[in-house]
């Protein structure tokens, strides 16, 4: 009996529940794949994805492999930097007519200080000096050939993938299989997920941001130069509300402080626990409100002059575009004849006609 893995999409850390709807697996999909295909005795792997994560790949071809089971992979398409390794876990490796492989370094980047940066540089050559020595054990090439094909980021044809030993196969024509749509959603549901994900990602990166010190606490200055510490969870003054910590020179903050714009925190044991807005403006004074009306009542004016010389503008562009009209039909009519007395002489041309 055979079952179907998909490895369909970019290569992610990420362990969401459906990642195939942002073109994306994971381990977790995969997990829940071969749970879905624990009857089968032979799994056929097909893959297409221009890799992603190196760890959460060299997962992928664990787990596969730990099945037990007999393994075909099989290559739809790009299967390129860390998908190789997943497409590596067959026993049997096909490659369909059209697809390729695609080799290379991993590559990333770091922040910090040149000790952090030294420190990335040299974990990226052990991961090089890694997934050399393992396209070496699947495929017999050399280690220092592969690292001159990893080097020059080497793609691979059906042909060329297997004399290099990559692929076991070409195939010609792909099997129709029964696939779920993992696909069908509402609008709603799509925005929902893509505003989830994009929280969900956007919280990992002010995560990292923050353990490389490059996010600040929010400090706010009050109306009498003191110095309201929010801490590096809240980044602008919006996100403060009842229960957020605050302290002043290290002190957790008591009692009323008011901002420049009139807004009052009020805090108690270093948390805020009530927000003042400012005080509404009073109501303008006779002269003022007169004042006020007289400008609308121009400001009226002005609009309305403005519109009255925008109707005679496209009135003016109108007129133009029918004497255009008028001259090219004109022209389109007029014809040249020869002088009375024979040739040589000047052209003698009829007038134009006009239709008005």
């Amino acid at each position: 009996m055979e079952g179907h893995i998909y490895v369909y999409g970019i290569v992610s850390p990420w362990q969401d529940d459906e990642p195939g709807k942002y073109g994306e697996v994971n381990l977790k999909d995969i997990s829940n794949q071969l749970t879905n295909n624990k009857e089968a005795d032979t799994l056929i792997v097909h893959i297409n994805s221009m890799g992603g994560d190196v760890y959460e790949g060299f997962a992928m071809h664990d787990v596969i492999r730990a099945t037990g089971k007999k393994i075909i992979t099989q290559a739809e398409g790009l299967v390129a930097s860390i998908a190789t390794v997943v497409f590596l876990a067959g026993d049997e490796r096909r490659i369909t007519e059209n697809s390729q492989l695609m080799i290379h370094n991993p590559w990333g980047f770091a922040g910090g200080n040149a000790d952090d940066v030294q420190k990335y540089a040299d974990q990226l050559r052990k991961e090089e000096d890694r997934m050399a020595a393992f396209y070496a054990s699947k495929t017999g090439q050399s280690v220092d050939d592969l690292k001159v094909m990893m080097n020059e980021e080497t793609y691979l044809n059906a042909d060329e993938a297997i004399s290099k030993g990559f692929a076991t196969v070409k195939v010609t024509q792909l099997k129709a299989v029964a696939l779920i749509n993992k696909f069908n959603m509402t609008e709603k549901e799509l925005n929902d997920k893509i505003e989830e994900k994009g929280n969900s990602i956007l919280s990992k990166i002010k995560a990292f941001f923050k353990k490389q010190g490059l996010i600040k606490a929010l400090v706010l200055k009050t109306a009498d130069d003191k110095n309201l510490d929010f801490g590096e969870d809240i980044q602008e003054a919006g996100d403060i509300q009842e229960g957020t910590p605050c302290t002043v020179d290290g002190a957790p903050a008591e009692g009323e402080y008011t901002m420049p714009d009139g807004t009052i925190y009020v805090c108690s044991g270093g948390k805020v626990t009530e927000i003042k807005a400012p005080a509404a403006d009073p109501e303008p004074d006779a002269a003022l409100k007169t004042e006020n009306d007289t400008l609308k009542a121009q400001l009226a004016e002005r609009d309305a002059a403005l519109k009255e010389a925008q109707d005679t503008l496209a009135a003016v562009q109108q007129d133009l575009a029918d004497f255009k009209a008028q001259i090219t039909s004109d022209i389109k009519g007029f014809r040249s004849e020869p002088p009375a007395g024979g040739e040589g002489g000047e052209t003698v041309r009829k007038p134009f006609k006009s239709s008005k």
